[in-house]
């Protein structure tokens, strides 16, 4: 059952590169961070000034 009182221990204990996805009302996910900052094509993206419409 869940248990609304746990104290934030584990979360202060997850793995570099791992995240927690809260949504609504869906439970939380724990998730994989992708470093976009060491894949050349995702960092060009960010560093590209974005076109105007």
């Amino acid at each position: 059952m869940h248990n609304p009182r746990k104290t934030p221990d584990p979360l202060r204990q997850l793995p570099d590169g791992t995240g927690i996805v809260l949504y609504r009302g869906k439970p939380p996910t724990i998730v994989r961070l992708r470093p976009w900052y060491l894949d050349r094509g995702l960092s060009d993206m960010v560093r590209r000034p974005q076109k105007e419409s």
